[in-house]
């Protein structure tokens, strides 16, 4: 199959999976379900090439600057066997297909784009994704004062594709729009809910000590699921 093939594919829902800490989530929510999690398609970036089984490998640096830096990765990137998302296309790397750069700009109506699984949300979203997982997409850690920029825009474009239209999932392990403060919630009506604390909330409007809701809201497009230990309940 010609690589660029691959993006004619419109998978429904995706698995993107980082490399952060709540890239564990991944492995555990499909233990917990008995391998019943399905994903139409199965992306990853950077060194998940190696770790990972996917669709697509997303690596939005130079390859060809990369595999000089990198050697071992470089031999990697030259023996993929799946497709290779990237700037620029080089003859040494087969699998290597160019992003479409152009017309994601063009759909986005911005050029905020620093971050390879931003590259890989803005895609998402341009392409039709419905419902997006993503794990391991944390950029900072609670406590530690040097947070990266990547996922100031990396939140952002996840508020545009809810706008347009495309659900997200985040593990409750992640930092990702504070998705680690969350808690799940009796939501009435055998519901359940995620909410998160509000800032400066000594007692919490929205929801009880115990776990109730104070009065009905709405759920907007949350992905909302009472997990066990192993299967947390997803936010976005």
């Amino acid at each position: 199959m010609n690589p660029s093939e691959i993006l004619k594919a419109r998978p429904q829902h995706v698995a993107l999976l980082g490399l952060g800490g709540s890239r564990a989530m991944y492995v555990d929510e499909i233990c917990a379900s008995s391998a019943s999690t399905h994903f139409d398609a199965v992306w990853t970036v950077n060194f998940g090439g190696r770790i990972y089984r996917h669709d697509i490998l997303w690596l939005m640096d130079d390859m060809r600057g990369q595999a000089t830096n990198l050697p071992e990765y470089g031999t990697m990137m030259r023996r993929h066997d799946k497709p290779i998302i990237t700037p620029v296309v080089y003859e040494e790397f087969p699998m290597a297909v160019r992003y479409p750069i152009e017309e994601v700009l063009n759909f986005l109506k911005d050029d905020f784009l620093n971050s390879t699984v931003a590259y890989a949300v803005a895609y998402a979203m341009m392409t039709g994704v419905k419902v997006m997982s993503l794990y391991g997409c944390d950029f900072y850690y609670p406590n530690v004062t040097r947070r990266e920029e990547g996922g100031q825009c990396c939140a952002y474009l996840l508020g545009l594709a809810k706008g347009h239209g495309m659900q997200f999932r985040l593990p409750q392990t992640s930092t990702m729009l504070s998705a680690y403060q969350a808690k799940v919630v009796d939501g009435g009506n055998g519901h359940k809910k995620v909410v998160r604390p509000l800032y400066g909330y000594i007692k919490q409007p929205h929801y009880t000590e115990d776990g109730t809701h104070v009065e009905p809201a709405h759920t907007g497009d949350a992905q909302v699921r009472e997990g066990s230990d192993n299967e947390p309940a997803q936010v976005g």
